[in-house]
C-alpha cells in the first residue's frame, strides 16, 4: 500500500521546505564589500542557496567584491559578519555601526598591554 503520490520526492520536498525557511528568516537586506580572498569565510558564516547566489553574481571591483544579500536580524547578522576578514558593511546604516561597535570592543580588549596597563587592571 503506497501512502505518497506517485510523483513525491523527499528531496524536492526538503529543498523547498530549506528554501522557504531561509526566505522567512533572511528579511534584512544587507550591501557589503570582501575582498575576493573571503568568498569561502562568508559562505562558511552565512550558508545557503541565497549567499551562494549572491556571490556568483556579485560585482567586481579590484580585488573585492560587492554584493547584495539577504540576511537574518541585526545582532545575527553581526555575528556571521565578524567571521569574515575584510568585511565592509555598506547598507543599512545600522548593521555597519553595530559592527563598528564590536569591532571596536575587540580592539580594546585585545590590545597590547603596556606594564602600566597590567597595573591599572589589578
Amino acid at each position: 500500500m503506497e501512502w505518497r503520490p506517485e510523483d513525491f520526492s523527499l528531496a524536492a520536498y526538503w529543498e523547498a521546505s530549506r528554501t522557504a525557511f531561509e526566505a522567512s528568516v533572511r528579511s534584512l537586506p544587507v550591501r557589503l564589500s570582501l575582498p575576493m580572498t573571503s568568498r569561502e569565510a562568508l559562505q562558511n558564516a552565512v550558508p545557503g542557496r541565497g549567499t551562494e547566489s549572491a556571490v556568483a553574481s556579485a560585482r567586481h571591483e579590484g580585488d573585492r567584491l560587492e554584493l547584495g544579500l539577504l540576511m537574518e536580524h541585526q545582532d545575527i547578522t553581526v555575528a556571521q559578519l565578524l567571521q569574515v576578514p575584510g568585511v565592509e558593511v555598506q547598507e543599512p546604516p545600522a548593521v555597519r555601526e553595530a559592527l563598528y561597535r564590536r569591532g571596536a570592543e575587540l580592539v580594546a580588549r585585545n590590545r597590547s598591554r603596556t606594564p602600566d596597563d597590567r597595573e591599572e587592571s589589578r
